[in-house]
């Protein structure tokens, strides 16, 4: 579904909610089903997981967006 602005919920909630760096999983509608919380279920290893990515250059982050 779009909105008026043209970007989807998904995309919001990508944007406002999942950011890399300091996600808020605890106010997230969707948490339930999220697949990265039921594969991290310590977000601390999930924190530093991102962060060594980040450090090795495997990922890059510009704005909230992190790309391989």
């Amino acid at each position: 579904m779009w909105t008026r602005s043209g970007a989807s919920g998904p995309e919001r909630l990508g944007a406002l909610v999942c950011v890399p760096r300091t996600p808020l999983c605890e106010s997230c509608p969707v948490a339930d089903h999220c697949r990265w919380l039921a594969s991290w279920p310590k977000r601390h290893q999930a924190e530093k997981c991102l962060g060594t990515l980040l450090d090795d250059c495997l990922i890059h982050q510009k704005g909230s967006l992190l790309r391989l």
